[in-house]
C-alpha cells in the first residue's frame, strides 16, 4: 500500500463512528420451522408469515459491556454474506450447535472492531471463502496455528492493521488461499517461508 493511501486510510478510520458500545456478538443459526398445514381460509398475510417461518433464520445477539446498555437480539434470514464492520465488537461467539446451519455463509467481514481472540468455531465455517479481520487487535496468539487450514475453501484473507509480530505458518498450507493482506502490521518484521512459497497465493500484500 502506498504511503498516501495509508494516510488516507488512517484518517477515514479516525472519523468513523460505531453505532454500538463495546460488546460481545453471538451468531446463532437455527433450523427452519416445520411448516403448518395450509388452509383454503388463509389470507395473504398468513401465507406470507408461513413462508417466512419455513426459511432458515439466524439470530444476532449483542451483549454490551456497559451495565447501562441492554442486550439486543436481531433476527435475520440466512444469507451468504455478513458485514459487522466498525461495530465495537470485542468478542465473537459462534455456538457449535449453529455450525450445521451456517454452511451458506461465504463471506464474513468484521473490520474496524476490537477483536483480540478468534473462536475455534470460526474456523469450522466450511463454506467461508472471504474473511475480513483488518483493523482489530489481533496478534499471533489470537488463534492456534493449526486452526487456520480448517478453512479449506478460504480464498481471500484480510489481516491488515492488526498487531501481528509473526504470522501463522499454516497460512501457507491453505489450499485455496489466493489473496492475503497483512499490511500495516507495524510489529511484523518477516513473513513465514511457507506463506511466501505457497503455490496457491497469487497476491501477498505486506
Amino acid at each position: 500500500m502506498q504511503a498516501d493511501n495509508r494516510t488516507e486510510k488512517a484518517e477515514v478510520q479516525r472519523v468513523m463512528w460505531s453505532p454500538y458500545p463495546d460488546h460481545q456478538l453471538t451468531l446463532w443459526a437455527m433450523a427452519p420451522q416445520t411448516p403448518s398445514l395450509p388452509s383454503h381460509l388463509d389470507g395473504p398475510a398468513t401465507v406470507r408469515s408461513r413462508q417466512r417461518r419455513q426459511l432458515q433464520g439466524w439470530q444476532i445477539s449483542r451483549n454490551f459491556s456497559s451495565t447501562r446498555a441492554k442486550g439486543r437480539t436481531t433476527e435475520i434470514l440466512a444469507t451468504h454474506r455478513l458485514n459487522f464492520g466498525n461495530q465495537s465488537i470485542t468478542r465473537l461467539c459462534i455456538p457449535r450447535a449453529s455450525l450445521e446451519f451456517l454452511t451458506a455463509l461465504v463471506e464474513l467481514r468484521m473490520p474496524q472492531n476490537k477483536l483480540k481472540q478468534l473462536p475455534h468455531s470460526l474456523f469450522e465455517l466450511k463454506g467461508l471463502e472471504i474473511l475480513n479481520l483488518e483493523n482489530n487487535a489481533l496478534n499471533e496468539q489470537c488463534a492456534e496455528d493449526r486452526w487456520w487450514p480448517l478453512l479449506e475453501r478460504l480464498r481471500v484473507l484480510f489481516l491488515a492493521g492488526n498487531r501481528f509480530e509473526q504470522l501463522p505458518p499454516s497460512l501457507g498450507r491453505m489450499p485455496h488461499l489466493f489473496y492475503v493482506d497483512v499490511s500495516d502490521n507495524h510489529r511484523l518484521t518477516a513473513l513465514p517461508a511457507e506463506l511466501v512459497r505457497a503455490p496457491s497465493v497469487g497476491t501477498l500484500a505486506a
